[in-house]
């Protein structure tokens, strides 16, 4: 526990909490400026790069398919359960805690701990939105969404950058996205929350009547993400690489933002949290250690040093112990002791 703590003092804490909001609210800002770029992309604010393709690419004459896991849908299910387990973890730690200040602790780090993983998410679409849109892969459903007039060029003379869509069926958001397959975005949100998450519960979740069940939820969550990046591929989304490069995208970023920000999150000693109504001022609150020796020693030498004063530098310490201390009688010069 820090000195601020065993002190109370109402200036430090006040000013501990201050400083705790500021960097939620800084957090916060950040979020938005990594977050609004990423959704300005996914509703058509930036067009992605138009690349071509070669008429004999029998990877992209996969016909369209809808999504069995779509994008809400995905981002429905992985937000609804981290914050089910992450309920499923803090609540019991806050609930057990008996101090105002444990409670505060483990609410700060639940927030901290939210905070970082919508900062981590954030991040990792970042980095898809900006790869989709700047490499401009072609999906597997490519040509039959855009249905190129073939009778404009000639396909002899190999790779083919100029055309025109025919293909009126499909909306324009079908036909731009259908230019963003590297890398899968369902991929690295699904890795992303199975990595983050599984180092959450390693560093928060201790079960004590069971060994097995903090390794098999881990397992679940990769289980998840594996089945959603397989959909991908059978719906004909994605080619098999974009879903591995997704993959190992959602890894190194869950990895990266839980070992600078979210493990510091969740080990977080921070428990002075200025809030008035998780503080009391009575009895329950934490007792202070007491230091009698200490002050014991402190007192014996303050009051041998008036001693002396009192002799008028007349004294000398009683050489009965074997070595001199601070308790020692001082006997004055007329023999008596002090």
């Amino acid at each position: 526990m820090t000195r601020g703590a065993e002190d109370g003092n109402p200036c430090r804490e006040e000013n501990r909490g201050r400083n705790l909001f500021i960097q939620i609210f800084v957090d916060f800002i950040l979020l938005l400026a990594v977050g609004v770029p990423v959704i300005v992309s996914y509703n058509g604010g930036i067009p992605p790069f138009r690349r071509g393709f070669f008429c004999d690419d029998n990877s992209i004459k996969y016909p369209y398919v809808e999504d069995t896991i779509s994008d809400a849908v995905l981002m429905g299910v992985g937000f609804t359960m981290a914050f089910i387990l992450v309920i499923f973890v803090e609540v019991p730690r806050y609930m057990s805690s008996k101090l105002p200040m444990a409670k505060s602790r483990e609410l700060v780090i639940c927030v901290k701990s939210c905070c970082v993983s919508l900062l981590g998410f954030a991040i990792t679409m970042g980095f898809v939105q900006s790869l989709k849109y700047s490499v401009g892969a072609l999906r597997p459903h490519f040509l039959d969404v855009c249905k190129p007039d073939f009778s404009a060029f000639n396909c002899s003379q190999g790779y083919i950058s100029q055309y025109t869509c025919t293909e009126t069926k499909f909306s324009d958001s079908i036909l731009r996205r259908s230019r963003t397959s590297f890398p899968s975005g369902h991929a690295a949100f699904s890795m992303y929350i199975a990595v983050y998450l599984s180092l959450f519960f390693e560093v928060r979740c201790a079960f004590w009547f069971s060994r097995s069940l903090k390794p098999l939820m881990q397992a679940c969550l990769f289980l998840f993400s594996v089945l959603v990046s397989v959909t991908r591929v059978q719906d004909h989304k994605h080619h098999p690489h974009d879903v591995i490069a997704g993959s190992i995208l959602g890894i190194i970023v869950g990895l990266f933002v839980f070992k600078t920000l979210g493990e510091k999150a969740a080990r977080s000693r921070e428990i002075n949290l200025f809030v008035p109504f998780l503080r009391k001022q009575d009895t329950d609150s934490e007792p202070r250690t007491p230091t009698p020796l200490l002050q014991h020693d402190r007192t014996s030498f303050l009051r041998l040093s008036n001693q002396k004063n009192e002799c008028n530098g007349n004294y000398s310490f009683n050489k009965s112990s074997s070595s001199p201390s601070l308790t020692n009688e001082i006997i004055c010069r007329d023999g008596l002791p002090v």
